[in-house]
C-alpha cells in the first residue's frame, strides 16, 4: 500500500464551458519581434514551455532580459 497521489494535470487546464479571459486577472506586454521570433522558432513542446516561462518572468514582471 502507498500514500501516493495522482492528479490529471491535463484536466486542471480545460474549461468545462467556454473561457473568456479577463485582462483584470493580469498580462504580460510582450514585444512583438520576441513573439514573431518565437512563433517561428522550431522549438519543441519543452522548449516553447522553457521560452515561454522565461518571458513571463521577465516580461511578466516587468523585469528587462539579461
Amino acid at each position: 500500500m502507498t500514500n501516493v497521489a495522482y492528479t490529471d494535470f491535463e484536466a486542471q487546464n480545460k474549461c468545462s464551458e467556454p473561457c473568456i479571459v479577463k485582462i483584470e486577472n493580469g498580462y504580460i506586454r510582450l514585444a512583438n519581434k520576441l513573439y514573431e521570433a518565437l512563433i517561428i522558432a522550431n522549438l519543441t513542446k519543452n522548449q516553447a514551455k522553457v521560452a515561454y516561462a522565461i518571458c513571463r518572468k521577465t516580461y511578466g514582471f516587468n523585469k528587462k532580459p539579461i
